[in-house]
């Protein structure tokens, strides 16, 4: 991640969103983390309406495990994602399209359970 050490393991709760297209991270989180921001651009939302809003964006890497193994089931070296306040939500980030494009998804509604076949 440009040169930097990256930080240690972090286990984070975040959001399957099919109506993202780019996933995000808590800006808390990312501070918390020590990420650097590496650009700012604009982005169109749900609340935005027709005016985009500035995100800082930020590069980190994801790794999704199988729950039985444990094991990486899905793993990326190097995603953009973009900051957002995500405290009201409780929310640590949110997996996006650009993320959840790469295999199938099913969620199981009366287990509030989403399973990702990647």
């Amino acid at each position: 991640m440009q040169g930097r050490p990256a930080p240690a393991l972090s286990k984070l709760r975040f959001l399957a969103d099919t109506g993202a297209g780019i996933s995000a991270i808590d800006l808390a989180v990312a501070h918390g983390l020590g990420l650097q921001r590496i650009n700012t651009g604009l982005v169109n939302t749900g609340s935005t309406g027709a005016t985009p809003a500035a995100c800082d964006d930020y590069e980190i890497s994801l790794q999704i495990p199988d729950p039985a193994t444990g094991v990486s089931a899905f793993s990326a070296a190097s995603l953009t994602v973009i900051g957002a306040d995500l405290s009201a939500q409780r929310l640590d980030g949110i997996l996006g399209r650009d993320v959840l494009d790469v295999g199938v998804a099913c969620f199981h509604g009366p287990k509030q359970q989403l399973m990702l076949d990647l």
